[in-house]
């Protein structure tokens, strides 16, 4: 299975493989779009039928965006990614693997210190997954935990 990068402007925010982030988020739809004008795009994954199958959005931020748990680490001055979107509707198949890739070698090429991703706790499989390739919880903002990894050099 190939992964493509597409503009958001390509991706169709109605379509059901996002229902279940709609659900967690009430206002995903304004977010996508919003986010579709700033030319975002996304690592995907399609069937045959064209429909998603995996979605990995990132966003690189500086100090004075990040959240407050992510700010502890104290990194005036570093560049950070932020994991957006992160999610594999058909697993197994080793997408989860290769988007940890992607991420590793994207935070490399920015130059970014820190990784981090925020989680609802009720994704315990996806929360153990990053666990095994290094990912630690820093903390809870909101409602949803923090994890965080420190970018190798």
């Amino acid at each position: 299975m190939n992964i493509i990068k597409k503009s958001l402007s390509n991706i169709d925010v109605s379509d059901i493989f996002f229902d279940s982030l709609r659900n967690d988020y009430p206002n995903f739809n304004e977010w996508f779009l919003r986010k579709k004008k700033e030319n975002y795009y996304a690592y995907v994954t399609m069937d045959k039928n064209n429909k998603l199958l995996s979605f990995l959005m990132l966003k690189e931020e500086n100090y004075q965006e990040l959240n407050d748990v992510v700010k502890k680490f104290d990194l005036v001055n570093k560049k950070f990614l932020k994991v957006s979107t992160f999610k594999v509707s058909y697993t197994g198949n080793g997408i989860g693997n290769k988007y940890l890739n992607i991420i590793d070698v994207t935070a490399k090429k920015v130059g970014a210190c820190l990784i981090y991703i925020t989680i609802y706790p009720k994704l315990k499989a996806f929360i153990e997954f990053l666990k095994c390739h290094g990912y630690i919880v820093a903390g809870n903002y909101n409602k949803e935990l923090v994890l965080v990894k420190k970018v190798q050099d």
